[in-house]
């Protein structure tokens, strides 16, 4: 793909010099529109990748607004994304480029934190107040570890697709074939969703073993409430965690974290039953116990 993208952006190249494009208006505007929907395209794959099956998973686990994070990064990655397409499109001068793309990897970096540990906490207050009470998370200064472990890990990622804009994006703006109009797309897409899925680990797992395995205790208990279960397999389902609440657990729930730990071990989930709000403690995926929940 590489060498095919290359022969055909010395032939473009040929077709479409500098000082013809800089006397074509059309054309150069073509040029700027391509490469901010380059961008665009990059800081959507981005978010698909990092957060779509985190979604797909949560809707299964009665989750409160599960694909919210899912539609906040799409918006907020491709915008920013786009901004540093179209800069790299409209000056092409690599000292704009490189800091146009750092800054977009500062900006993955800084939602992939704050948007599951911080932005969707807050927001689920908004859809539901009466888990304000309920709700805690770090500031972002004690997430800073956290950031940088992602930073370390996107930067690589964000320069690449960076880098190959100018080489193989442009020109492909003016190509004849279908597929060199988006083989440039298809090469940077298939770089962010390798980063996507290794960053999905960093901080959606942990958040999200929490409530599955919370949704997974709940519905065991929601399913025998009246059979006589043998003791081993209700402790393999960790239905004492649900003891001190069992005769309140409705099969309608919905759940959301309601606080952490530092290292994300600890997950505490506000569960929403019928006439019951409960708070649960969740240590590395194993429900531990869930108390009628004490707002603050």
């Amino acid at each position: 793909m590489r060498n095919a993208l290359s022969n055909e952006s010395k032939i473009n190249a040929l077709l479409f010099r500098k000082d013809d494009l800089d006397s074509r208006p059309e054309l150069v505007r073509l040029k700027r529109i391509y490469g901010a929907s380059y961008g665009v395209v990059i800081g959507a794959t981005f978010a698909i990748a990092t957060w779509g099956a985190d979604g797909y998973i949560l809707s299964q686990s009665h989750m409160l607004l599960p694909w919210l994070k899912l539609i906040v990064g799409i918006v907020m990655c491709g915008l920013v994304a786009g901004l540093a397409g179209w800069i790299t499109a409209r000056i092409e001068r690599w000292y704009f480029t490189i800091p146009a793309w750092i800054g977009v990897a500062v900006f993955f970096s800084w939602l992939l934190i704050a948007l599951p540990l911080q932005i969707n906490l807050s927001l689920s207050t908004w859809f539901d107040p009466q888990l304000r009470g309920l709700i805690s998370y770090s500031s972002f200064d004690q997430l800073t570890p956290r950031f940088l472990v992602a930073f370390a890990w996107i930067i690589i990622f964000v320069l690449i697709v960076g880098v190959i804009q100018i080489p193989f994006v442009e020109p492909a703006a003016f190509s004849v074939s279908l597929f060199g109009k988006i083989a440039p797309f298809l090469l940077g897409m298939f770089i962010v969703v390798i980063n996507g899925f290794v960053t999905d680990s960093l901080n959606n797992e942990p958040l999200r073993s929490a409530i599955v395995a919370m949704d997974h205790s709940i519905q065991f208990v929601v399913d025998n409430r009246d059979v006589d279960v043998d003791p081993a397999t209700s402790r393999v389902n960790h239905a004492g965690s649900l003891r001190g609440i069992k005769n309140q657990v409705t099969q309608q729930r919905y759940m959301t974290v309601s606080g952490y730990d530092e290292q994300l071990g600890e997950v505490l989930v506000a569960v929403q039953f019928e006439d019951l709000l409960a708070n649960c403690t969740v240590i590395y995926g194993q429900p531990v116990f869930c108390k009628p929940a004490t707002q603050n």
